[in-house]
Parts: structure tokens; sequence; C-alpha cells
């Protein structure tokens, strides 16, 4: 298994106001993120609490794992916080993770482009069945035989 770190970071912090019915809900999104943050509420002169206030520290660490299966004979790749606040599981035929695919990643982490998401099927998701095309078959083979 290999695994590849990195974290990036802005100079100041961010403030999220919302609707304290929200709070909840985007607390477990940084937390799950992880993200480090403070929360606090905005009152108004009633003391009626009006508003959530995240301060966000704009901190995010990231990480890209390869684990080969050996059984099924291919390598997951894992994202982690690389295009978005959760992980993203990828399968790839173990001759597709060549120097192209690298290139495409650390470009993808740079947030260049997204070619690297196109070299392989997302993980637990399988093509629909009129997706699948049927086998070319030899030219001088008649219609349902096979070679």
């Amino acid at each position: 298994m290999s695994r590849l770190f990195y974290r990036l970071a802005g100079s100041e912090p961010f403030i999220l106001r919302v609707n304290p019915a929200a709070a909840a809900g985007i607390e477990a999104r940084l937390r799950a993120a992880p993200m480090q943050f403070q929360y606090q509420t905005e009152q108004d002169e009633r003391k009626i609490v009006r508003y959530g206030l995240f301060h966000v520290q704009p901190i995010v660490s990231a990480s890209v794992r390869f684990q080969p299966d050996y059984a099924r004979q291919i390598v997951d790749v894992t994202l982690r916080n690389v295009d978005r606040f959760e992980s993203v599981l990828l399968e790839f035929a173990p001759d597709r993770v060549d120097e192209p695919a690298l290139e495409d990643l650390v470009k993808f982490m740079l947030g260049e482009e997204n070619g690297f998401l196109r070299r392989a099927p997302l993980a637990l998701i399988k093509p629909r069945g009129d997706e699948h095309k049927a086998a070319p078959r030899a030219p001088d083979q008649p219609t349902g035989q096979r070679a």
C-alpha cells in the first residue's frame, strides 16, 4: 500500500453564517472533512438566536491511497478530501496505473483538471445492463456462432 498526504492552507479563517436549524448538518460535514472550526451563535436585541456562526480555519488535509487487491486483480485508489470533503474510491486495472495516470493525478491535486477521475470507474458502482456492448465477433464468423 502506498499513501500520499498533502495539506492546502489559506491565510485567514472564513465565517459561515447559517440558519441555526442548519448548524448541526454543517457541523457534521466539517467534522467529517475534518476541518478545524469554532461555533457560536448570533443573537438579536431580544436574545433570540438568529444565526449560527462557524469560524473555519482554511486548512484541508488530503490523501491518496493506492491499495492492491490481489484477489480481484485491481488497485483501489482512495481519494480523501481531494475534490470533495469525503472519500472517493476508484478501481483501476493494474496496467492502468501508469505514468500518464499519475501525471493526471498530480494535475488533479493541483486543481488543473479532473482527467484522473475519468480513468477508472467508481468502486461499488456497476454499469447499467443496457450500457454493456456485445463482444466483437470475428468478421468471418456468422452471427450466433462463437470462435
